[in-house]
């Protein structure tokens, strides 16, 4: 949530796909501003899937001295032994690294570091925080909610916050793909055209929830447009943290009760909150400046950021979840494919990366979360989260 998505992917990640599409013909590199081809969310429905003998679960982990564990299966032997893994050790790289199928999981590595209890080692269960990723369960609850005719995409703003004129020209659809026109209200530089002032005391408030949500919309109301509604792509922080109000509102509860019952609950994520603090249990390893705009690196906005980065997940949870929403568990065909559809150069809490890989980035001030989703025409999806606590 405290950063904006990057525009290029890491220089690792692009070398596994060269590997994983080595068999498709040479792949021209895209990232997330790059959009203009279209998507099939089932391109791996026509190949046949190899399946290996044996499935893996993460009960069966047992990372080497290095912290990692790879599927010792024939099948994919030959796969994993392309991929650039090495920088995955102990003492090169801190937090996890999965790579897992529909049904299966193929690498994983967790640093040799303890959670905050001092006494577990960090795992698929230990939790991060996740940032921006919070963006693509935010975007799943507003099609939840459109498909049970709670809502619809065409709504303008006006209808939720009527104190909002110009959200008379902006519809829910044009948040959802970034295209609302208005202001990030945490983008260190746009603060100022969001809040009239960017001083200490107004950066102190958004990073530990001194601003109420009346407060948040009165600035709202204030603010001009940075674009008209419709006419650009421009990532926004603010637009995100207004489908969470608006998901509150529809429902008639919280946010984190909304995805505890339709997401968590549904996914099984045991290990997963929203608008927490204090539940996070991996430590950050660099606090350095962030520690002026946190809680001892810790994230300290839960509330201000709820719909756009507040989220607290592990590498376990954050796989059902992506397993999920690809087979169709959280929402129908039509709105997965309206998700995955980037050609306005943002989707619906998906973005487009390098090498036909889609998914969601996310960062707080000592966390980082890649989260991508891409088709294989052997293995079916592939699934690849990286979190780290650096």
């Amino acid at each position: 949530m405290k950063r904006t998505v990057k525009e290029s992917v890491s220089l690792l990640t692009t070398l596994m796909l060269c590997v994983f599409l080595h068999g498709c013909g040479s792949q021209q590199e895209l990232t997330a501003a790059d959009s203009s081809s279209e998507v099939s969310v089932s391109d791996s429905s026509a190949a046949e899937i190899i399946q290996p003998a044996r499935k893996h679960t993460f009960a069966d982990i047992e990372a080497d001295n290095d912290g990692v564990w790879k599927n010792d299966s024939e099948v994919y032997s030959d796969f994993i032994g392309k991929l650039a893994l090495d920088r995955y050790k102990n003492g090169k790289t801190n937090g996890e690294y999965l790579i897992a199928t529909d049904d299966d999981i193929l690498f994983f590595f967790a640093n040799d570091e303890y959670e905050n209890d001092s006494k577990t080692r960090i795992n698929a269960y230990s939790t991060f925080e996740i940032g921006s990723v919070t963006k693509t369960f935010t975007a799943v609850s507003v099609l939840q909610l459109a498909e049970r005719g709670k809502l619809s995409l065409n709504d303008t703003l006006d209808k939720y916050f009527p104190k909002y004129e110009k959200g008379k020209d902006i519809t829910i659809d044009q948040l959802l793909h970034m295209r609302g026109g208005i202001y990030d209200y945490c983008d260190e530089n746009e603060i100022i055209h969001f809040f009239g002032k960017d001083d200490p005391e107004t950066q102190h408030k958004i990073w530990f929830d001194g601003f109420t949500d009346e407060e948040f919309l009165q600035a709202l109301y204030n603010a001009d447009l940075r674009t008209p509604p419709g006419t650009a792509t421009h990532y926004s922080n603010t637009e995100y943290h207004l489908l969470g109000m608006i998901i509150e509102q529809v429902s008639g509860i919280s946010y984190a009760e909304y995805l505890e019952k339709n997401i968590f609950g549904v996914c099984g994520m045991k290990h997963s909150s929203a608008t927490k603090t204090g539940d996070v249990t991996t430590v950050p390893k660099a606090v350095g400046d962030a520690a002026n705009n946190t809680d001892n690196g810790y994230f300290a906005c839960q509330n201000i950021s709820r719909g756009d980065g507040d989220i607290h997940s592990c590498a376990a949870d954050l796989l059902a979840f992506d397993r999920a929403l690809k087979n169709g568990r959280l929402v129908s065909e039509d709105s997965l494919a309206g998700m995955f559809d980037t050609k306005s150069g943002y989707g619906c809490g998906i973005m487009k990366f390098a090498g036909h890989q889609y998914g969601h980035e996310g960062a707080t001030f000592c966390y980082t979360t890649e989260n991508y989703m891409l088709d294989n025409p052997e293995f079916g999806t592939l699934y690849f989260i990286k979190l780290t606590h650096s």
